[in-house]
């Protein structure tokens, strides 16, 4: 008689439970923001619905030759999709921009997995934490607001960088990483505030100085099948310009320097305050020139390329003027990734996120409620910053030592 034979037992190892869980923690984190999507709305979104009916309504040339919305084009077409359904809008919105934290967790696993050369978990359990980051869903499946899109792709450009200083780095890396960038400042204006990092890296030589003119070749592309309906040239490259001027406080709701002189609305006033934030902004860009400069060639680590990333999109949103509190958004979750290479700096993302998260209550609760006021907030952030700049400033001046060291041999 045949011997019955017993199926092979399965062993469930550390490695398969802790996948497991952080597997079912991202599916979580999609119910999560299920759940959320119906729990709030404003004229934002109601904004929003107009814009996609008016192009439900109007044929793609006529409603794209004229301008009816500030929204950048990029994100028209975007929206272009969503006008072939007869539902209600909200959930497919919503589920549209939710998809962009996940391609923006997407980019944050491969930044992680740039640091370990065996398989780890530390990839997806990063992955995770930006997907349940509280100012994600908050963003995106509460608010409905479309900065997402253009961090994913801030993301992207990060990886790239640092991918041009890893053991695998690609010829085309820094190409990837500026068309990365170019796609988000397309889609909005505060994609600028990486500038000064990417000052740096041309400065030092990880980016090619002719590859300045991809966000420019990119941003005519977009723009290009408005123009050929008959959309004015003249809007088409001001259009920043009159988002920037209907922003009527230095500040709104944002956790930076300028929130305690809130209650100065003269506009004497404002006018001080953006030419201040204006000039420090230009200060950044040609201290990153001439630091990078100092550094030429020189091997960075993929450590500092994410450390200087982190820094600029803090430092920045912190210093210049029109400030929206969504602004540190793209640093709330890049700061995450930093702490994985800088585990001493665990909490630098805490800070952030919860700065993030409390600055967003006003806008939900009407300022009938705070649980730390907003200048409470903007001291926070700023310890943060000084935390990075420290760690930034020690590995670089190793790097310069090194550089010395090298050219005196």
């Amino acid at each position: 008689m045949r011997a019955f034979k017993q199926p092979p037992s399965v062993k469930f190892n550390r490695y398969t439970i802790c996948f497991s869980v952080l597997v079912l923690a991202l599916v979580a984190s999609v119910a999560l923001r299920i759940y959320l999507m119906s729990s709030w709305q404003d004229n934002d979104f109601k904004f929003f619905s107009h814009y996609i009916y008016k192009m439900r309504n109007d044929a793609f040339g006529d409603i794209m030759s004229t301008h009816f919305t500030k929204l950048s084009t990029a994100y028209l077409y975007l929206l272009y999709p969503l006008t072939v359904l007869e539902t209600p809008l909200l959930y497919p919105f919503k589920c549209m921009i939710a998809l962009f934290d996940y391609l923006s967790a997407f980019w944050c696993f491969l930044i992680i997995r740039l640091r370990f050369t065996r398989p780890s978990l530390m990839p997806l359990l990063a992955a995770t934490l930006v997907a349940f980051a509280p100012v994600s869903p908050m963003v995106s499946s509460v608010w409905g607001q479309l900065d997402g899109v253009y961090t994913s792709f801030l993301f992207g450009s990060v990886y790239f960088l640092m991918h041009c200083h890893s053991p695998q780095a690609g010829k085309h890396d820094g190409l990837w990483a500026m068309l990365m960038f170019s796609l988000a400042f397309c889609f909005k204006l505060q994609s600028i505030l990486i500038i000064p990092a990417l000052c740096f890296f041309i400065a030092c030589g990880t980016l090619r100085v002719r590859y300045a003119i991809i966000p420019v070749a990119v941003y005519v592309l977009i723009q290009l099948p408005r123009f050929l309906v008959g959309y004015p040239v003249g809007n088409l490259f001001t259009g920043y310009v009159e988002q920037v001027n209907t922003f009527y406080g230095i500040a709104v709701d944002a956790p930076n320097m300028y929130l305690l002189l809130q209650k100065y609305t003269t506009q004497e006033w404002r006018m001080a305050a953006d030419n201040f934030g204006t000039y420090t902004g230009h200060i950044l860009c040609l201290l990153a020139l001439w630091a990078g400069s100092r550094v030429k060639y020189m091997k960075l680590s993929s450590a500092f390329v994410l450390l200087t990333c982190t820094l600029s999109l803090l430092l920045a949103t912190y210093v210049i003027t029109r400030m929206h509190a969504r602004y540190f958004y793209p640093a709330d979750l890049i700061s995450i990734a930093m702490a994985f290479y800088f585990p001493r700096l665990w909490y630098v993302p805490l800070i952030a996120n919860l700065a993030g998260a409390l600055s967003y209550l006003p806008r939900f609760m009407m300022h009938e409620y705070m649980f730390i006021p907003l200048h409470w907030l903007a001291i926070l952030v700023l310890i943060a910053i000084v935390v990075i700049a420290r760690q930034w400033i020690i590995l670089y001046k190793r790097l310069y030592a090194s550089d010395k060291s090298d050219a005196l041999r």
